[in-house]
């Protein structure tokens, strides 16, 4: 019986039945000062990156060749590098797998029919797990895009590009100068997401996703690549057009693929440019709120997604095509891999032969700083739709999205888990000391993050004041006429303060004056006639009723122009009373742009604002009641904490508080709490809450604002003998609350900082 003579020889010098495809398309590129070969699947319009050795190696495999020759001609074409022959083994399997060399010999349809149904059950699953981008090739229409890029194609010309990006610059300039006025006429979260927006926010989506997609297939062809496909992609749940512009990859040039990648964009930023403009300069109708839907859909979406090199989108591609490093996030998740694998299990992978050898570093930071804002994005996305969802009822949809999404983002590490766990060759290079070593020190690490409670502060501003001071109040409303005491003044009982006038009060108790002075002079009249004429005598004593009942209502009315005058009830500080916003727009104006306005020269300026002893409230008019300073001991002092909602739990009375004061740099107060109010703003105005910038004024919170919390307070006395702290006096304070782990902060941060109201 005779044998053939392939089966006498050794494996390394059989024939290799595989071949590079006769239909792949090659084209030469230069990547870091290398040459560089990109290969195109035109079945499956895949690209792959080849190094000249690689691309080489793919061409020497004609199904005839043996390792051994593929060896020999390697080490001779590339000397001094030599490659071995397990390498040029798991070289070919890898290009196999990817359908770049086949197989001639018998038994290969089986091979590639299930190779082809384990692709579409994966494509389905992949859909199915990802349901926020779904995309569905339909066609490629070279005519329809020739046609748009001989009549859009000039957009993409250089003057074209410049002029876009200045009235770009100029819409940015818009919103920047005017960014107060630009926050107010901005609807809130739940107004622009409202049901009855959900129809115009989906067709702004499509709309401004079409033309991003044409941006990118017409510049695509204007500089030299052809659009593969185009079809619909569900986006959210809302039809748009996608193009398939992965030919870029064929283009020598990387500043062309660069624009390519960039066309998308800066079609949608030069539409919410113009948006920008319409927004501002229309009333309120369906164009101005059409301009705001595509001047949010397109900004907000360029920059969160389109732009970020975290996603594979088109900053991604961006970035990759001027760092020249294709597959960038491929390379970073084996840079990451790696290193895992050799801290947690001790296996030194052997190098890739091609792969670059420096920057891994970069590499791993691009990996989890992906990693990171991928998740980040989709739970904001999917927290997003849920919220829209709950006022409707519908949160049961938006559970099944998170569950679907959550498992697609974890199902991948999963699957190579197990693969890794089901691999023998693997599991033979574990090094179990190093895996029992790194599982104990990463249980001592999470016990020590989830049990080990540590000292926790939490931060709250600090404004000092009297523990006890004497209002001094309005008792007769008047115009604030003199004002003889400033806040900081030391005054003794019964010096003026102020000093009001009333023209109404005045002119009635000169009325009274001046008619008691004719009942006088009446009077005397009558005396003279009263001893002979009994009718002047019964006059005169009705004359004398009358006087004295008008003579009391003098006395009161002159009592109160007295109280017009207010004094200090005690010996002490002047401390200012409570702050309030102007509810004139003009004497705002007046007041910032001068100390004294003239609006209080004219008595037009009706009612005070900020304090009541600024100079700005000279001549406006002060209400009964209205308190206008307070009159304290300046050695009688109390720290009033102002404490966030969120940290008023935490907070309890007797906890020791650090203060940090302006006016004392370098130096710490230890203080203790002795009240906190039960209610926000219990005992000291909202007024005199400082802001957490030390130098800054205190601000106002208004009773209606959706964006500030409430603020609770609470009292710390001061024992302080240097006369070194004043009342009014800001700061910062430390309020030590007791010990919490490092998971509870953890968990606690991430609650705060998510919020959708």
């Amino acid at each position: 019986m005779s044998l053939e003579p392939n089966l006498l020889m050794a494996s390394s010098a059989r024939p290799v039945e595989l071949r590079v495809r006769d239909d792949l398309q090659f084209a030469p590129l230069d990547f870091q000062q290398r040459r560089c070969w990109t290969v195109k699947d035109p079945l499956r319009l895949k690209y792959f990156r080849f190094e000249a050795e690689e691309y080489a190696l793919l061409r020497m495999f004609d199904g005839r060749i043996s390792w051994e020759e593929l060896k020999s001609r390697f080490d001779a074409e590339f000397a001094p590098q030599r490659i071995t022959i397990s390498e040029l083994q798991r070289f070919a399997g890898h290009a196999h797998r990817q359908h770049l060399l086949v197989a001639d010999g018998h038994g290969q349809g089986g091979v590639l029919l299930e190779r082809r149904r384990d692709f579409r059950r994966r494509a389905f699953w992949n859909t199915v797990l990802n349901p926020l981008a779904i995309r569905l090739p339909l066609f490629s229409s070279e005519r329809v895009l020739k046609s748009l890029t001989d009549t859009l194609g000039w957009l993409f010309s250089r003057t074209a590009v410049l002029v876009a990006v200045l009235w770009m610059f100029a819409a940015l300039l818009l919103v920047g100068s005017q960014w107060d006025d630009f926050q107010m006429r901005l609807p809130a979260f739940r107004q622009f997401f409202a049901l009855h927006n959900w129809g115009w926010l989906a067709a702004t989506l499509a709309l401004t996703k079409v033309l991003h997609e044409i941006g990118h297939a017409v510049a695509c062809r204007r500089f030299g690549g052809k659009c593969n496909e185009m079809g619909v992609m569900l986006l959210v749940f809302t039809p748009c057009l996608y193009c398939n512009v992965t030919d870029a990859w064929m283009l020598p040039d990387k500043w062309r693929r660069m624009a390519i990648s960039a066309a998308g964009m800066y079609v949608e930023l030069l539409l919410a440019a113009v948006a920008t403009f319409v927004w501002w300069f229309t009333h309120p109708c369906l164009v101005h709120y059409l301009a705001l839907n595509i001047m949010c859909v397109s900004g907000i979406s360029t920059v969160l997604f389109n732009a970020n090199p975290l996603l594979r989108y088109d900053g991604y591609y961006i970035l990759s095509d001027w760092l020249e490093i294709p597959n960038l996030q491929r390379h970073a998740a084996t840079v990451v891999g790696r290193w895992w694998r050799q801290l947690s299990l001790g296996i030194v992978d052997a190098s890739e032969p091609f792969s670059p050898k420096h920057g891994h570093a970069w590499f791993a930071a691009y990996a989890l700083a992906s990693f990171v804002y991928r998740w980040i994005v989709a739970v904001a996305i999917l927290w997003l739709l849920y919220h829209m969802l709950e006022p409707y009822g519908l949160q049961v949809l938006g559970r099944i999205l998170m569950f679907l999404v959550v498992m697609g983002m974890v199902i991948q590490p999963l699957r190579r888990l197990v693969a890794f766990a089901k691999s023998p060759h693997m599991l033979r290079q574990v090094k179990f000391s190093r895996f029992a070593a790194f599982m104990g020190a990463a249980g001592l690490l999470l016990a020590v993050v989830c049990c080990v409670p540590l000292p926790y502060r939490t931060e709250a501003t600090v404004r000092v004041e009297p523990r006890v001071a004497a209002n001094v109040y309005v008792e007769i409303p008047g115009r604030l006429a003199v004002i003889h005491a400033r806040p900081g003044d030391v005054v003794e009982a019964g010096q003026p303060l102020v000093s009001l006038e009333n023209d109404e009060l005045r002119r009635v108790a000169d009325q009274l004056a001046n008619e008691h002075a004719r009942l006088a002079v009446r009077a005397r009249s009558l005396r003279q006639l009263a001893f002979r004429d009994e009718a002047a005598q019964q006059e005169l004593q009705s004359l004398e009723k009358a006087a004295e009942a008008l003579e009391e209502q003098l006395a009161l009315r002159r009592a109160d122009l007295a109280r017009l005058e207010l004094v200090a009830p005690t010996d002490g500080l002047v401390v200012a009373a409570e702050r309030r916003p102007s509810t004139n727009t003009r004497a705002n104006a007046l007041g910032r742009s001068s100390e004294f306005s003239p609006a209080a020269a004219t008595g037009s300026l009706d009612r005070w604002s900020n304090q009541p002893l600024d100079r700005r409230n000279h001549g406006a008019r002060l209400e009964t009641g209205t308190i206008v300073c307070r009159i304290a001991d300046p050695r009688d002092l109390e720290a009033v904490l102002s404490i966030d909602e969120r940290e008023r739990p935490l907070v309890a009375r007797g906890q020791t508080v650090d203060l940090f004061l302006t006016a004392t740099p370098g130096r710490k107060h230890r203080v203790s709490i002795e009240h906190i109010a039960q209610q926000d703003g219990e005992f000291t105005p909202a007024s005199y809450v400082p802001s957490r910038t030390p130098s800054s004024a205190s601000f106002h919170r208004s009773a209606d604002s959706s964006t500030a919390g409430r603020i609770f307070q609470a009292s710390c006395p001061l024992q302080d003998d240097s006369d070194t702290i004043r009342v009014g006096a800001t700061g910062r304070a430390k309020i030590h609350v007791g010990y919490r782990t490092l998971a509870w902060r953890l968990w606690r941060t991430a609650l705060q900082t998510i919020r959708f109201d």
